[in-house]
């Protein structure tokens, strides 16, 4: 695994306008199913969270470990997790095509891009967050 920080912003800058580009022409192309899903979540091809937020994480995965999806995922979960105790707003970010990373920061090929987590302060104090399923939901108890 590979975590690296960016916070330069005109290395943010150049990293948004790589991502923009790349999802605009993915949002085009995608099935009409998942466009619908998307509005639902109100997320499209803009991603101006990767220059404002003060600092980007991205997480590489080394392909060559056994496990290496799961495991880089799970190093993911816990980060989240101690952000949030922080209490650091961040969201996890996959790019469509990601191998452009691994050229813009000099990444060997064994590295995947797994994740970019831009990091920062909640804007609004009053925010709350998305519910979670309950735990009788995510593991079909009835009751």
């Amino acid at each position: 695994m590979r975590f690296l920080v960016v916070t330069d912003k005109p290395t943010k800058k150049k990293i948004r306008q790589t991502c923009e580009k790349m999802e605009k022409k993915y949002h085009k192309k995608a099935p009409q199913k998942l466009r619908s899903w998307y509005i639902s979540r109100e997320t499209d091809w803009h991603k101006p969270f990767l220059e404002i937020a003060p600092a980007l994480i991205f997480v590489f995965s080394d392909k060559t470990a056994p496990y290496h999806i799961q495991s880089t995922w799970i190093a993911v979960g816990y980060m989240l997790l101690a952000l949030e105790e922080k209490k650091l707003a961040s969201l996890t970010y996959t790019p469509s095509k990601i191998k452009w990373a691994n050229s813009m920061f000099n990444i060997p090929q064994n590295y995947i891009l797994q994740v970019i987590i831009p990091v920062g302060k909640l804007r609004d104090p009053n925010y709350k967050k998305q519910p979670r399923h309950s735990l009788e939901t995510i593991l079909g108890i009835h009751t």
